[in-house]
């Protein structure tokens, strides 16, 4: 099976401990198991990172089942900042450097774990940043990471994860995502959908959103990306906003 392989580079990882960057997703899942498959438990150690008030609690219990079913260490972070708080102050965030959701809760984090390797669930399909590496240097986040599902493909993923006869995050199924973050300017439109029929998630997100568009911080882009949500809301909540001219 290809998932127990260690790819060319990888070998270093045999003699050191090091981090799973693990979020609940079904990516990350596949690379812990990919590395309790291939390391001894005592070098493995979870790194999950909340996304202060944007995580599910289904996420973050599953991945404490999980880490406890394989046996591993855990270790739970995050920012002490709420993340609508920042979304109000901030406007929605973009992609590279205007990303500052991604600075904010997950790099500021990942700083304080750099002195060991990490290990993570990162795919082609899923960065952005398409000459992402195997194993690289990560400026940013100060980690050395590899990454050993970079070129996998989802049916070779969701295949190794049911061979290891695990479930997916319950998640998944409610809301169409993994849960770590529930509101996402780049969730598909199902999962927009799944997350503003939960009557908590959508008054807490359109709530926000509404702030954003009274006091203009969005943009061309950042507007566009909000109107996605605000479309798919229930028509009362649409007729709040600008005379239901979204």
């Amino acid at each position: 099976m290809r998932g127990y392989l260690i790819p060319v580079g990888f070998d270093v990882l045999r003699y050191k401990r090091f981090y799973v960057d693990f979020s609940g997703g079904k990516d990350s899942l596949a690379a812990l198991l990919w590395a309790y498959s291939n390391f001894q438990r005592d070098q493995i150690t979870a790194l999950y990172i909340e996304v202060t008030c944007n995580t599910h609690p289904w996420c973050t219990e599953y991945v404490k089942r999980v880490c406890s079913e394989l046996n591993l260490p855990l270790i739970i972070d995050r920012q002490n900042a709420c993340f609508y708080s920042c979304l109000r102050r901030w406007g929605i965030p973009l992609i590279a450097a205007q990303r500052w959701c991604l600075n904010h809760f997950k790099v500021k984090v990942l700083r304080r774990y750099a002195d060991r390797p990490h290990v993570t669930g990162v795919t082609r399909s899923s960065v952005w940043r398409k000459s992402t590496q195997p194993v690289e240097y990560v400026r940013w986040s100060g980690n050395l990471t590899f990454n050993p599902i970079l070129d996998w493909s989802r049916e070779q993923i969701m295949d190794f994860i049911r061979d290891h006869g695990f479930q997916l995050n319950p998640c998944y199924e409610r809301y169409g995502h993994s849960g770590n973050c529930m509101f996402c300017p780049y969730h598909r439109r199902e999962a927009i959908v799944k997350v503003l029929q939960d009557p908590y998630w959508r008054v807490k997100i359109i709530s926000a959103l509404q702030d954003i568009l009274e006091t203009g911080r969005c943009g061309k882009m950042g507007l566009k990306l909000l109107k996605a949500w605000l479309r798919e809301a229930p028509q009362l909540t649409l007729d709040h906003f600008n005379g239901g001219e979204v």
